[in-house]
């Protein structure tokens, strides 16, 4: 009974990396902070617009905030109007 069980675990955690996502990004934009001499620029972050599965998605990261050191990120999935329905954008090949 415990090799079945430590069969089943196996195969549970190691077929999730055979289901991976294909991920390409399309387009990247800096974000900026500040303007002038007296502030000048600097990076802050950056958003782009990635294709996952064939789906349009659009990330922006930037720093993150209080204690932590790790970046702060946002993804939304991308919908246009087609029809009179509300589908999501599929990225062009």
């Amino acid at each position: 009974m415990k090799t079945v069980l430590v069969m089943i675990l196996f195969v549970i955690v190691f077929s999730a990396g055979l289901s991976s996502a294909a991920v390409t990004e399309s387009s990247r934009a800096d974000v900026m902070l500040g303007s002038g001499p007296a502030r000048p620029l600097a990076k802050i972050g950056f958003d782009r617009v990635i294709c996952v599965d064939g789906l349009k998605l659009f990330q922006t990261i930037g720093p993150g905030w209080g204690d932590g050191a790790a970046p702060a990120v946002s993804t939304i999935q991308l919908y246009e109007e087609r029809g009179g329905k509300v589908v999501p954008v599929k990225c062009s090949k």
